[in-house]
């Protein structure tokens, strides 16, 4: 429904780049850091308030895959579900990136 109120054009770059990030983060060779990971879900939240300013929610569903595995992912996926916008998930990341 998104892509028949503007033209596919306009996203294209961006859905690109939700491909790429997630490419990189865990189909590489390497395993990515938990700066790495949470890096991803502020860049990929950015992309979604681009293409999606009224359903931030939709992003939530992803942030199981990037917190998984590492002291405090628990805590941090808790406070990430309660996010609203792209300013609490950035202040949350930072937080916990400072934590660390």
């Amino acid at each position: 429904m998104l892509f028949r109120q503007e033209t596919p054009e306009t996203y294209k770059g961006e859905i690109w780049n939700i491909s790429r990030i997630t490419a990189s983060l865990f189909f590489a060779n390497k395993t990515p850091t938990v700066e790495q990971r949470l890096k991803a879900i502020v860049e990929h939240a950015e992309l979604l308030e681009k293409i999606n300013k009224k359903n931030f929610d939709s992003i939530k569903k992803y942030f199981h895959s990037y917190t998984k595995g590492f002291r405090g992912s628990r805590e941090l996926r808790d406070n990430l579900m309660k996010a609203k916008n792209l300013m609490q998930t950035k202040k949350i990341v930072e937080d916990f990136l400072v934590k660390c």
